[in-house]
């Protein structure tokens, strides 16, 4: 009888050795994964984030990567260093224009000719359309050129904003960037295209005013070329 417990109790040794065995194994496998794979490395730990939380992450990352690849430079405050020969470009509006209607940055006036001239600028010189409207957060009002007129405007407002100015038809651009409360002018001659995007984190809301140096049509004279960008 001691001699079957004896027998007994070599087998259950055996058994739990194959055992301890066996998890030592699993042990070893898991940490060469964890090791291999970052996600997994967050969910063997106490972060609480799954592994769909930390691809989620990532994704977010590589847009904004991307999103700040984009070269966006700051208004300039009076003349257009990027200005081509043709003289389109924007520019940042001041109240040092000797106007003796501003009083204050509260209380302004410019006069969108005179603006334009000064900063070396080309557009309509004379306005057979004036529009205005508004842009709000996250929208974009352009992203066309006109073939058949001119186009300068003025853009302010209580938001952040990203003028968009063409270069060369078809071909390159510039992106500038301006702060809530700040005025820009804007002008496109004949051929070139321009957008305006209110980018503010807020609700803040942006006004467009522009003149034309022909009347508006809605595109009855196919003139127009319209979603020239896709990333607006």
């Amino acid at each position: 009888m001691a001699s079957v417990c004896s027998s007994c109790t070599s087998r259950g040794g055996r058994g739990a050795l194959s055992l301890s065995l066996l998890l030592m194994m699993m042990v070893m496998v898991m940490m060469t994964m964890q090791n291999r794979s970052p996600i997994l490395n967050v969910v063997f730990e106490d972060g609480g984030e799954s592994a769909a939380d930390v691809k989620q992450q990532s994704s977010t990352r590589k847009r904004k990567r991307t999103v700040d690849d984009v070269n966006i430079i700051p208004m300039p405050e009076s003349n257009d260093p990027l200005a081509s020969k043709r003289g389109e470009g924007a520019v940042k509006l001041k109240n040092d224009n000797n106007d003796i209607r501003n009083t204050s940055e509260k209380h302004w006036m410019e006069e969108i000719f005179r603006a334009r001239d000064r900063a070396g600028l080309v557009g309509p010189k004379a306005c057979k359309d004036v529009h205005f409207g508004t842009i709000e957060r996250g929208k974009t009002r352009g992203n066309h050129r006109h073939r058949g007129k001119a186009e300068t405007f003025a853009v302010f407002g209580n938001a952040n904003g990203i003028v968009r100015v063409e270069r060369e038809t078809g071909g390159g651009y510039t992106d500038y960037s301006f702060s809530r409360g700040e005025r820009v002018l804007v002008s496109s001659p004949r051929g070139l295209g321009h957008a305006v995007t209110n980018s503010d984190e807020k609700d803040g809301v942006m006004v467009i005013v522009a003149c034309s140096d022909e009347a508006h049509d809605d595109d009855g004279d196919g003139m127009n070329d319209y979603q020239i960008w896709d990333d607006l």
